[in-house]
């Protein structure tokens, strides 16, 4: 699997089908919330959902490692970098974007959510000697960017608050800050390996966050555990994905393509709820994602050279 994922022309398709995964997960979520009869507010139990959604996550994908052979001694000496992996990039990211999501609209959380892509791809020249900002790197972010405002504009409002706006961007940057560990850490490691035991260390903390905070979950219907199996599946699909690309690509010419996962989110809605999808606010937005993410995949030499 990691050879035909490390193929840089199918890159883009496999970065696509990470953030379709991803845009897919909200409506999903939603839909686990009312079958596990989760309230709105209820956070708690919502970061009790996330916590057994990436434990089994992560036994998922440590099931495929043993079954692909892959040696789990490896990672021993690797054990502190996954912790901090799992730290930043499933318990900080997720437990504030739970929070965040009681306290925003759904057009706010998706743009904000999103921020950490933007900043990520224009901080990585700070921090990463092979990566390099060009104009064509910066107008694609901003295209990108803009993009997912115009898509929610009409549903965004700019009043702010640490519970809503704060944890969010707190939630993006710590994501940001995964997606750099991860990129460092797979060159010694498994990604496939490191992404199951950061999302089962991550699940294991989420859970209990969940439970002694008084969160509580049961099924309220039969169709709630294949849903849960299935959220599961594609959160594990979509970590492994990306983390393979993260290894063998730069990391802001994958990282561009998150900007897809509020479009997908939008455009996958849409389709289910059978609202017309063809209005020119979506594909305004979906033209300036889409060129966006081409500018930041130009890799002429002619092109890099007066870029940057």
């Amino acid at each position: 699997m990691e050879n035909l994922i490390k193929n840089k022309r199918l890159m883009p398709l496999f970065a696509l089908i990470c953030a379709l995964l991803w845009g897919c997960g909200f409506s999903v979520v939603k839909t686990g919330y009312e079958l596990f009869g989760i309230d709105g507010g209820d956070v708690a139990s919502k970061i009790l959902f996330a916590g057994i959604r990436f434990i089994l996550a992560g036994l998922l994908t440590l099931v495929f490692c043993a079954f692909s052979k892959t040696r789990f001694d490896s990672v021993l000496p690797h054990i502190g970098g996954i912790v901090v992996l799992s730290i930043f990039q499933t318990v900080i990211q997720y437990a504030f974007l739970y929070i965040a999501l009681a306290n925003l609209s759904g057009s706010n959380s998706s743009v904000l959510n999103q921020l950490g892509s933007f900043l990520l791809v224009l901080l990585l020249p700070l921090t990463d000697k092979n990566e390099h900002m060009s104009k064509f790197k910066l107008i694609g972010c901003i295209l990108g960017f803009a993009g997912l405002v115009y898509i929610n504009l009409d549903g965004l409002n700019f009043s702010i608050s640490f519970a809503g706006e704060g944890c969010i961007i707190i939630s993006s940057c710590s994501a940001a800050v995964g997606y750099i560990i991860s990129g460092r850490l797979s060159k010694s490691v498994s990604p496939v390996l490191s992404t199951g035991l950061q999302q089962l260390f991550g699940g294991v903390i989420l859970t209990a966050t969940g439970l002694i905070s008084g969160g509580r979950i049961a099924p309220h219907s039969p169709a709630a555990i294949p849903v849960l199996v299935y959220l599961a599946f594609s959160i594990a699909a979509a970590y492994v994905i990306w983390s393979i690309l993260l290894k063998y690509n730069p990391v802001s010419e994958v990282t561009i393509y998150k900007f897809a996962v509020p479009v997908f989110g939008v455009l996958v809605s849409g389709l289910l709820l059978g609202e017309n999808i063809l209005q020119p606010r979506i594909l305004i937005s979906l033209a300036a994602v889409a060129t966006g993410i081409l500018l930041v995949n130009l890799r002429a030499k002619s092109l890099t050279k007066r870029g940057k």
